[in-house]
């Protein structure tokens, strides 16, 4: 749990200015759900750079 502040800073951190803001909600939803429900309770911290990566390479791809 003590990483869970690191997630909502980094769904923040990317948040849209443009065109596709729902887009990116419904995606940051998804994943803020994912965290609590606990999905990554017992992900190393490779494996949540790897999620954090996806969603940041997902939020980029809206903008072009």
């Amino acid at each position: 749990l003590s990483r869970i502040p690191i997630f909502v800073h980094f769904l923040f951190k990317f948040a849209p200015m443009g065109q596709y803001p729902g887009d990116y909600w419904t995606l940051a939803t998804s994943l803020g759900d994912s965290i609590i429900s606990g999905e990554y309770d017992n992900a190393s911290d490779e494996e949540l750079m790897t999620v954090l990566q996806t969603f940041q390479d997902t939020c980029i791809s809206y903008a072009k």
